[in-house]
């Protein structure tokens, strides 16, 4: 008896495009309202196996129901600008036209909204939108973040510019963007502040470090300034880098916004 490798078909229409999904355990195709394309699924491939399971096979129609994308693939994930596809383990590029960009030559590819990150190997690099490589796939991990990107190398974080060029060593354990001005570094135990330049501004005393949420590291967040802890007191370090001694030992520090921010106390 044939099995089939899912329980419910999907369809809806947004803005005149129709989007047809299943709901499968497996990584199914990301759309894009912009696209005119509708994910199909050809049951014909099956496998040899003695389950006898069917194989999924991805492809693109448009909304007059037109294969763009013939039904071959292992995956399709749509971005804006490209078509991300799979096949026998390796990942590759398309253009909107189902053209080639890029062949099958990647073990992984990650999406994210503004770049895609790439694996070879044990080797990550990363593309922009239109498939061009700004990160060369030579670092033990990638983190892009257009003019400056936080990269690893030897099992050590640094940061390159646009250009390649190395601004912050490869020596610390970690390092996050905390604004446009200057990153945060960890090292044995201990966290600094250093400028894009290269400039440390201040150095790896502090024991600890508090953001309130996740979004402190995006630029315009409204996030004012990071609690640190030095030899057992608290501080505030301000978007400027300038140390702000607490009057109480809060014990919960929330997000500045327009300059003020809620605290809590237990006393």
């Amino acid at each position: 008896m044939k099995k089939t490798a899912y329980t419910l078909l999907a369809i809806i229409i947004i803005s005149g495009f129709v989007y047809i999904g299943l709901y499968i355990k497996i990584d199914t195709a990301q759309f894009e309202k912009e696209w005119e394309y509708s994910i199909i699924i050809d049951e014909s491939h099956e496998s040899q196996t003695n389950e006898e399971k069917d194989i999924l096979k991805y492809g693109l129609i448009d909304k007059k129901g037109k294969e763009v994308l013939l039904p071959i693939y292992d995956g399709v994930v749509v971005h804006s600008d490209l078509i991300v596809i799979k096949l026998n383990g390796k990942y590759g590029f398309l253009d909107k036209l189902g053209k080639k960009v890029i062949d099958l030559k990647y073990d992984e590819v990650v999406d994210y909204q503004n770049f895609f990150k790439v694996r070879i190997g044990k080797k990550w690099g990363a593309l922009n939108i239109k498939g061009l490589e700004i990160i060369p796939l030579k670092y033990d991990d990638v983190d892009y973040n257009f003019k400056f990107s936080m990269v690893k190398l030897n099992n050590k974080w640094g940061v390159i510019n646009q250009f390649g060029k190395v601004i912050i060593a490869f020596k610390y354990d970690e390092i996050y963007m905390y604004n446009k001005n200057f990153f945060i570094v960890y090292l044995d135990d201990k966290y600094g502040f250093i400028n894009k330049k290269g400039v440390v501004l201040k150095p790896l005393n502090y024991e600890r470090l508090l953001l309130s949420y996740e979004d402190s590291f995006k630029e315009g967040s409204g996030i004012w300034a990071v609690e640190v802890m030095l030899y057992g007191e608290k501080f505030l370090i301000d978007n400027n880098c300038k140390e702000i001694k607490l009057l109480k030992p809060y014990d919960k520090i929330h997000t500045f916004v327009d300059g003020i921010a809620f605290v809590v106390y237990e006393g």
